[in-house]
């Protein structure tokens, strides 16, 4: 049977989590005396105690997890939680930021805001916000009214701290409107020879012995034993006694057959007894694992695969590479730099010969697009090469640019073109370009103001809060 993957689902949902915490990054609280005690967070002094609207909102985030992983234990659901309160903070800390720069909405504004939103219409189209109940009515007036409040802050404070010059204008266009050209040299750092691959195998291969095994799982030890003893007696019924007795749905379909798998692919307690059997048709005891009791038919006994399998050739140089690493990067690295030397003197012929490298070419593309190739594709041996853009950036026509790492190798380019924005098409774009800028900077100051409020704020759980004892 093959490992349960909880842990995999746990860092799923705690990726998003996290992503869901926004600039404002994660906040750290410590449990302190002398708060009340039924509060669900402090907030700079300001007690937040739960209640329906919360209720209602954790819920919603609560069901929209449940639906994409039916599986939430209460560890998973804490998590959610903690998630869920730290938005609440969040939104505590602009509210109260609202408040201390005395920053006012007025009721028409937030009326027009809920007119605007578009989500309180019949199916007549008329704005039908009467019809709902009044607590409903206040409770999305107030949230409209606090939305409004944050985006005032939020805009004032940044626009009132941005000034462009034309340098940071003209920049800009050229980053994003210049277009660029280059052919260019991979040196992959797993670059091992069949001869080094096959003495590392030779050391290493019975950690990839294999087999094919078909199973039959039952829940108790006595039915297990039964089935053992009439299946030593009359091995063709096999199929027969899967399809009547196994509880494994999914081997089932395939009369029991497992595949060919490795020691790892199963828990220990099969694969022990799995390992065991060494003919064809071979059947074991029952064994005991955490998934019931199984009994085991040998289909094709432990054999180590070849290395002409190219998956296993594959795997084996992905393990080689690992174990190897440090040793692959200096050996990559030491034959990019003997690259970019010939690539200098153009010694294009002694590059192919010596390394057995294809020259390759790009398409054009800008600065800050995806690097494609000829065909407009984009080219997957160079998608994480960031240091690319700025070197090319910085770069001149036919120069050919010192080695580049990448994370699974090394690039040698020369370029081949630069294509500069004329001053014609600046002047045409000067006020896309200027809003864009400005854009940049709201959103860096915006951030920055966030993080500032997050700093100088003091969140404290008091010791009976749910999000320190787990009890939600």
């Amino acid at each position: 049977m093959k490992k349960k993957t909880n842990t995999i689902i746990f860092y799923i949902i705690a990726a998003a989590v996290i992503l869901s915490f926004g600039v404002f990054g994660v906040i750290y609280f410590t449990p302190e005396i002398g708060v009340p005690s039924n509060a669900l967070v402090v907030v700079n002094r300001e007690p937040i105690y739960w209640n329906r609207d919360m209720a209602y909102s954790y819920n919603n985030m609560l069901e929209y997890w449940k639906q994409r992983i039916p599986d939430l234990n209460e560890q998973y659901q804490q998590l959610i939680f903690n998630s869920y309160i730290q938005q609440v903070v969040e939104e505590k800390i602009a509210e109260q930021a609202v408040k201390k720069y005395g920053i006012k909405v007025s009721n028409a504004r937030v009326n027009q805001k809920i007119i605007d939103s578009g989500l309180f219409y019949d199916e007549q189209g008329k704005f039908a916000f009467s019809n709902l109940p009044k607590d409903q009515q206040l409770y999305y007036f107030n949230k409209f009214k606090k939305d409004i409040s944050r985006e005032i802050l939020e805009n004032d404070i940044s626009f009132a701290s941005i000034f462009t010059t034309e340098i940071d204008l003209t920049k800009y266009f050229h980053v994003t409107h210049d277009l660029y050209k280059f052919e260019y040299y991979y040196i992959p750092i797993s670059v091992v020879s069949d001869d080094e691959l096959a003495k590392y195998y030779e050391t290493v291969k019975n950690n990839y012995e294999v087999m094919q095994a078909a199973h039959i799982l039952v829940k108790d030890l006595e039915t297990a034993q039964k089935i053992s003893v009439e299946l030593k007696a009359d091995p063709d019924k096999f199929i027969e006694y899967v399809l009547k007795y196994s509880t494994d749905e999914g081997s089932k379909a395939n009369a029991g057959d497992l595949g060919v798998f490795d020691r790892k692919t199963m828990v220990k307690e099969f694969s022990d007894a799995a390992f065991k059997l060494t003919k064809p048709g071979e059947i074991s005891e029952p064994v005991r694992s955490e998934f019931g009791y199984h009994i085991i038919k040998c289909i094709k006994p432990p054999y180590i695969p070849s290395l002409s399998d190219p998956k296993i050739k594959e795997k084996v140089l992905e393990d080689y590479s690992a174990v190897n690493e440090a040793i692959l990067v200096d050996k990559a690295k030491n034959v990019a730099n003997e690259v970019y030397n010939l690539f200098e003197k153009n010694d294009i012929t002694t590059i192919e010969k010596k390394y057995n490298l294809e020259l390759k070419k790009t398409g054009e593309f800008a600065y800050r697009d995806t690097i494609v190739d000829e065909t407009n594709t984009s080219i997957t041996e160079l998608s994480d090469a960031n240091d690319i853009h700025d070197a090319l950036y910085l770069a001149k026509k036919d120069e050919v640019i010192k080695p580049i790492r990448t994370q699974k190798g090394f690039i040698v380019a020369k370029v081949l073109s630069k294509t500069i924005g004329s001053e014609e098409l600046y002047r045409s774009k000067h006020a896309d370009i200027l809003r864009d800028v400005i854009g940049v900077y709201q959103y860096i100051l915006t951030n920055d103001w966030k993080l500032f409020l997050q700093n100088n704020s003091k969140v404290v759980y008091p010791k009976n809060s749910p999000v320190n004892n787990g009890n939600l």
